[in-house]
């Protein structure tokens, strides 16, 4: 049986996200349609990053709540959550999620560099800058972003 989840990303990387959370999301009854649901975490992941991308955070982050309900040590989820709450400027919310992801995946530079971003948003540039470093050092993809971070924060550091 094919995977059902390879059209909804079909339709996403064809840039009709509309279509593809009418499939997958019945807003009527507030709920995942067949036969997605017999994957919740996958499907409240697909509702969460259409509505990210739609700068819809307060949608994204409930999405990523009922996918965390499911999985909760999922990754993604917990950097989707993060990262919609960090946009909502709940930044506590955000560090609390990006610790667990830390707990479940201390070496994953997403994490590292996010987790960086969000110390950076609440002015904690000691801690932000050593996170950077980790990104850095580990020659992530993230490294020019985080060397780019880091100078800021340094720059924060000798103005404050």
């Amino acid at each position: 049986m094919a995977d059902p989840f390879e059209a909804i990303h079909e339709l996403l990387r064809s840039d009709e996200p509309a279509e593809a959370l009418m499939r997958v999301y019945d807003s009527e009854a507030d709920r995942i349609r067949p036969p997605y649901d017999a994957d919740l975490n996958h499907a409240w992941i697909v509702v969460a990053d259409i509505c990210f991308n739609q700068d819809l955070f307060a949608c994204a982050k409930t999405a990523y709540e009922r996918s965390l309900s499911e999985r909760p040590n999922d990754i993604d989820a917990l950097l989707g959550y993060a990262g919609a709450c960090t946009e909502l400027r709940h930044f506590e919310a955000a560090q609390r999620a990006l610790g667990r992801a830390l707990d479940e995946a201390p070496h994953d530079d997403r994490v590292l560099y996010n987790l960086a971003n969000v110390l950076f948003d609440v002015e904690r540039y000691e801690d932000a800058i050593s996170f950077y470093e980790s990104v850095i050092a580990a020659g992530s993809v993230l490294a020019s972003q985080a060397k780019d971070n880091l100078r800021l924060a340094a720059l924060h550091l000798r103005t404050d």
